[in-house]
């Protein structure tokens, strides 16, 4: 197929120079320079360097529009898996030539393969969003309608800029196969993105709701494995990613030998939050001490001997025998 579309290439190099004819010396050197970067895009293509292929058909186009330029245009955006800016660029070589008639058979059907062929690796996302006046882009670029298909939108084709809303509460997006993130905004909203890995020829729904999107916190601590509690329910240990609905909640992250991290979530639709908490180390009370209560034991046991010696009674002597004669020597 590779040898098919250089083979295409070359001989459009050979169709647009006749069709060109020998450069007049009045006439503008446009012509010049499309034939001279259409002949430097062919050469670059038979090495297979599309990307810069792309570009020197794109100068020759710029200098000369023609319907084998934009079909050498797609042809490279095709291999460079473009694929759905390709489907917009080989309909616009195959419209101008039903208009001017600058493609020989050989080209609007390799163009019609090519078409056929982007259709089975495209991917597909049936777009479901409320409110309808959402703003839609993907990967940085608004969506355009796709011409021959009503109610579908193509992605990867505009120029980057902000998304516009399609109108319509639901709707069917054709993406390139890949990562790709689409960017929901409305007034009033935070906006949301969405990361969504798509496999070709597939169809993957996507509902959207901008008032009722659940919110995602990433939370983390300076201390892993403490434990994260919202609304006092167990939600998992540092680092945990927690998704709730819009909304006011309690957060509490716990770790042993660590005061308490205490704080309150107000959550908006598809808000991404992203919360590192810092865990001090617990400052123990000085009655919670074991060696306070033991200093406390052995001071009351010293009070108590001490306060023994000072309120003891003073000591009675025994009374002394007098013996038979009844009569006893005073000590002073």
């Amino acid at each position: 197929m590779r040898l098919r579309t250089v083979a295409a290439v070359v001989l459009g190099v050979m169709l647009l120079l006749g069709t060109m004819g020998p450069a007049r010396a009045d006439q503008d050197d446009s012509e010049e320079r499309a034939r001279a970067a259409f002949k430097e895009g062919a050469a670059l293509a038979e090495q297979a360097e599309w990307a810069r292929a792309l570009a020197a058909f794109e100068q020759s186009r710029a200098a000369r529009d023609h319907a084998l330029s934009i079909f050498n245009i797609g042809v490279c955006q095709r291999y460079l898996g473009r694929y759905t800016l390709a489907r917009e660029t080989l309909r616009a070589a195959l419209a101008r030539n039903e208009k001017m008639g600058e493609m020989p058979a050989l080209f609007v059907e390799q163009a019609t393969t090519y078409l056929n062929e982007i259709e089975q690796k495209v991917a597909r996302v049936t777009v479901s969003v409320k409110p309808r006046a959402t703003a839609v882009a993907v990967e940085g670029r608004p969506l355009i309608p796709a011409e021959d298909r009503p109610g579908v939108w193509v992605a990867g084709v505009a120029a980057g800029g902000v998304g516009k809303s399609t109108g319509a509460d639901q709707f069917e997006v054709i993406v390139d196969p890949g990562v790709s993130v689409f960017t929901f905004t409305l007034e009033g909203h935070e906006t949301i993105e969405v990361r969504r890995e798509l496999k070709p020829g597939t169809t993957t729904p996507l509902p959207i709701s901008m008032t009722e999107q659940p919110a995602t916190v990433q939370i983390s601590s300076d201390r892993d494995h403490a434990i994260v509690r919202v609304d006092d329910v167990d939600v998992g240990m540092t680092p945990v990613l927690v998704s709730r609905p819009p909304g006011t909640y309690r957060l509490s992250i716990i770790k042993n030998g660590f005061a308490p991290y205490e704080s309150q979530l107000a959550l908006k639709p598809g808000q991404d939050l992203r919360l590192d908490a810092k865990l001090l180390p617990e400052r123990v009370p000085l009655t919670k001490k074991w060696w306070f209560w033991a200093a406390i034991g052995a001071a009351v046991a010293g009070a108590a001997t001490a306060t023994y010696f000072v309120v003891r009674p003073e000591p009675t002597r025994p009374e002394v025998d007098k013996g038979g004669l009844n009569w006893a020597a005073e000590v002073p």
